[in-house]
């Protein structure tokens, strides 16, 4: 996936931050996972999140070259200047943001990125009923949760944005309605915008078959697929480490495409194939998902709910592609050699690279 929310990734491809908040007596704790050595470095994670390239690239590295002791006596020191890029309100008025503890992996490989854990923390003014946290653009996007309530926001926060305002005090569990239209666009957000590996995956279904009745065939048995595992996997019944599963997301990709390009009508393994990609697929869902925290009570709710999202979010790219092309095109009979074959090649090579990028860069 474009943004899977795992700390071992390419030393390069910087992360989304995973922020936690919570609430004991009169104190607000917040929590952040992030790449200190970014921040430090003054990477600019709104316009990229990849540090090669970067002008601040070479003090990036030299930053994760650091031990965890030194890069955390730095950040304390430094403190000011990450405080700077916080912000924090409690109705609507600015709040202090006290440094609690800077804790930073061990550094066991240059070549992977390491997770700083960021704890601070503010006293909660008597009178407040409400906060939000967030920071500057160019700390980049947020995966935010609230981890003290059964049913506490759970959500992206776009770079240089507050979160919506939450409720110190949880008068009123969220009913089950209601955290099912919260997970919606958390679904939808993973396939459109963040989901870029999904979004050409269904890519590749659509040019194999643009008629009706083959695409419905075989987005109903990915959907079906995809479903299954994802209940699994949050659930817990079924673990698989992202160091196997993204792999084989990047060669189911550049499979459907090579298919393409040699295979023009479908045939009964066809759909059984993807029904196996898309147990993977599934299982890249839950990762992402489970960074969420899903609820206790209103947890068939929240899943339910993240997999209309990524439903709508398919259709939509199903929608472009068909309104962009198909529509206009698919009876020409020059359709299969100048747009099928030639997209489906694109997305091939990029499905074959990053296999080899998350098996031996990753």
């Amino acid at each position: 996936m474009l943004y899977v929310f795992s700390g071992h990734v390419n030393a390069h491809e910087i992360e989304p931050a995973i922020v936690s908040v919570s609430i004991e007596g009169d104190v607000l704790n917040i929590e952040v996972e992030l790449s200190l050595e970014a921040v430090l470095a003054g990477l600019d994670l709104s316009a990229t999140t990849n540090s090669g390239g970067s002008q601040n690239e070479a003090e990036y590295t030299r930053l994760r070259a650091l031990s965890p002791d030194a890069l955390s006596v730095l950040s304390t020191s430094e403190w000011s200047k990450i405080n700077e890029k916080l912000s924090l309100h409690f109705n609507d008025k600015d709040a202090d943001i006290n440094l609690h503890s800077i804790n930073v992996e061990a550094l066991n490989d240059l070549e992977v990125a390491r997770l700083s854990t960021l704890r601070v923390q503010a006293t909660i003014p008597p009178t407040a009923s409400n906060f939000q946290f967030g920071w500057t653009k160019d700390l980049g996007l947020m995966v935010l949760r609230r981890v003290d309530l059964e049913n506490g926001f759970a959500g992206y926060v776009e770079p240089g944005e507050l979160s919506p305002r939450m409720a110190i005090y949880d008068i009123k569990p969220a009913s089950n309605w209601q955290t099912f239209v919260d997970f919606i666009p958390v679904g939808f957000d993973h396939i459109i915008p963040k989901g870029l590996d999904h979004i050409l995956f269904v890519v590749g279904l659509f040019l194999f078959a643009a008629q009706f009745r083959p695409l419905l065939l075989q987005i109903s048995a990915f959907t079906v697929a995809h479903t299954i595992t994802l209940a699994l996997a949050s659930l817990n019944l079924v673990v698989v480490p992202a160091s196997i599963v993204e792999p084989l997301i990047a060669i189911s990709i550049a499979y459907v495409a090579i298919e393409n390009i040699f295979v023009s009508k479908i045939s009964l393994h066809r759909p059984l194939i993807i029904f196996a990609f898309g147990l993977l697929h599934g299982l890249g869902f839950a990762s992402v998902l489970s960074d969420f925290g899903l609820p206790g009570a209103g947890f068939v709710a929240a899943l339910v709910g993240f997999n209309v999202g990524v439903e709508l979010g398919q259709l939509a790219v199903i929608a472009v592609c068909f309104l962009g092309f198909a529509y206009w095109f698919k009876d020409r009979s020059w359709y299969r050699t100048r747009i099928v074959v030639p997209s489906s090649a694109v997305i091939a090579l990029i499905g074959i690279w990053w296999a080899f990028e998350r098996i031996f860069l990753g």
